[in-house]
């Protein structure tokens, strides 16, 4: 019997620096993954990247309450550094942000 392999894209092994911002306000940092899906990557992260919130208690993570309106991911390909910012969509109540 022989298994299938799976084969793992070099961005997926790769984490990916991540900055909070509100307008200009520097608020945390983070980190996520790239995957790849056919041929769209998506940027994974955790739930309190987004929301500046604890999961379980949904107590804000900054005394201001801070939540982040933009999100600066560093992603090297071939040697060289980009930033790539995204603004982040007002979340729904009790959801995070979305980036488009």
């Amino acid at each position: 019997m022989s298994k299938a392999m799976t084969t793992l894209h070099q961005f997926t092994l790769t984490t990916v620096p991540l900055e909070q911002y509100f307008i200009n306000t520097r608020l945390g940092q983070g980190t996520g993954f790239m995957w790849k899906i056919q041929n769209q990557y998506y940027l994974v992260t955790n739930w309190h990247v987004l929301s500046m919130r604890d999961f379980f208690t949904g107590v804000n993570l900054r005394p201001d309450a801070g939540r982040p309106n933009i999100l600066r991911a560093r992603l090297m390909e071939m040697s060289q550094v980009a930033t790539v910012g995204g603004t982040l969509e007002a979340p729904a109540r009790g959801r995070p942000p979305v980036i488009w």
